[in-house]
């Protein structure tokens, strides 16, 4: 990947039930917290280095971790699109406490946590280190989005920057949009894809600086009905996607842009 590209992390996010949350500077802020479905616990008083279980969570757009326990070490918690695609860090983890962002690569301390999940089926954590103690913990997942990730985001100016709906051949790729669009107001970057018939595609970002063409795949292939992309900070003037379907029928994607400013 090009210097002058990084992969971080984030999402778009709503939500539905208000309640009540301070912001920065200690005012009272109206956000949504969603209503609770499902629990589930992901270890209990772990004592060493290792891997949760893999949760079904497709029908699930939001989670809260508890994490609790007296240690010392580092916890990672992630999500992936299938079984076939290698785990990532979950895009934004926010304190319930204080509605600020933090690392979901680096979770160090016992706490309430709350990140959005739509679109990833699969949830996961791992004990990245553990110097002492031990560590618990269990999550409640939503069927709606949580309101603390979209305050987050929206602090952060979410754009759509366009809507295409195309048809890929079977087994070939499209360029969306067909010429590129500029994305120099934009430093960060992200896109969602939805289509008709689960089956296996992947989703490729070009980037353009005068002469030089940088790509980066930001939706691996596996098969899916609808995916999002991490954020991708990259520092360039124009750009466009490649939808790469690698079904043996054509089909049905409705791809949006989203840039952040």
């Amino acid at each position: 990947m090009a210097d002058n590209m990084m992969r971080i992390a984030g999402r778009t996010n709503a939500g539905l039930a208000k309640a009540f949350q301070a912001d920065n500077d200690g005012n009272l802020i109206t956000t949504k917290v969603p209503n609770k479905a499902k629990e589930i616990t992901l270890f209990t008083a772990k004592d060493s280095v290792g891997n949760s279980s893999v949760f079904d969570v497709a029908n699930y757009k939001s989670v809260i971790f508890e994490i609790s326990g007296t240690f010392t070490g580092s916890i990672r918690l992630m999500r992936r699109y299938d079984n076939s695609e290698t785990y990532r860090d979950l895009p934004i983890l926010a304190s319930w406490v204080t509605g600020k962002e933090v690392s979901s690569e680096n979770v160090t301390s016992p706490g309430i946590y709350v990140a959005n999940i739509d679109g990833f089926p699969n949830l996961w954590a791992r004990v990245n280190s553990l110097q002492s103690g031990s560590v618990t913990i269990k999550a409640k997942l939503f069927v709606e989005q949580s309101g603390i990730i979209e305050q987050i985001t929206s602090q952060k100016r979410n754009i759509l920057i366009g809507t295409y709906e195309v048809t890929v051949p079977a087994n070939g790729f499209l360029k969306t949009p067909p010429d590129p669009i500029d994305i120099s107001k934009y430093p960060l970057q992200y896109c969602t894809v939805s289509t008709d018939v689960t089956h296996d595609f992947k989703v490729t970002f070009n980037y353009f600086i005068g002469s030089i063409n940088n790509q980066i795949e930001v939706i691996p292939s596996s098969v899916k009905l609808s995916a999002a992309s991490d954020w991708i900070e990259a520092k360039s003037d124009t750009m466009t996607t490649y939808i790469v379907n690698k079904s043996g029928l054509a089909q049905n994607y409705t791809l949006r842009l989203y840039g952040i400013k």
